[in-house]
């Protein structure tokens, strides 16, 4: 498991509504929302973090289509549907962001079912038959494991967003 930032860690600052003076040098006010990413969002930025300016009143949906405009990663966000948390709280499009608020963008996990049956975050060894009990139910046909390696891929990079998979 590998975290985003080193700030990971932090708690997401509460939520207020005070916005400042914009940084562009004119008199509108912005609000700063700190914005997460993970995943190939994060490759696609250069980073797992950034500031994003954003009017009083801005909504996730305002955040996204900001995002939206930046290169690759906005190539993504405009592509896939990706889930978006304000302060370690899944939020729909329309949350209203507030400054100091933590906006994490979670992008989709690939294959699996649509509905999660067991889930865990350990940075620990995975065990074959502790992973099969966990998902094992009676209407499952079978369960498959794969075991073994892949050609021409020297790791897998497993990340989770940990601090907010510990509060579920």
């Amino acid at each position: 498991m590998r975290g985003a930032d080193a700030d990971a860690d932090a708690e997401p600052r509460p939520r207020e509504s005070s916005a400042v003076e914009g940084s562009a040098g004119d008199d509108e006010l912005t609000i700063a929302v700190n914005v997460r990413l993970f995943a190939m969002l994060r490759e696609a930025a250069g980073g797992g973090s950034l500031v994003l300016e954003l009017k009083p009143g801005a909504t996730v949906a305002d955040a996204l289509d900001q995002l939206r405009g930046r290169g690759r990663l906005g190539e993504l966000l405009r592509a896939l549907p990706v889930r978006a948390a304000v302060n370690r709280d899944y939020a729909d499009q329309g949350t209203t962001l507030v400054q100091g608020d933590e906006l994490a963008l979670i992008p989709p996990v690939s294959g699996g079912a649509s509905e999660s049956i067991a889930s865990r975050v350990s940075d620990k060894p995975l065990s074959i038959d502790a992973l099969a009990a966990s998902v094992g139910r009676a209407g499952a046909g079978a369960i498959v494991v794969f075991a073994g390696t892949t050609r021409d891929v020297e790791r897998l990079d497993y990340e989770a967003y940990a601090e907010m998979a510990a509060e579920r």
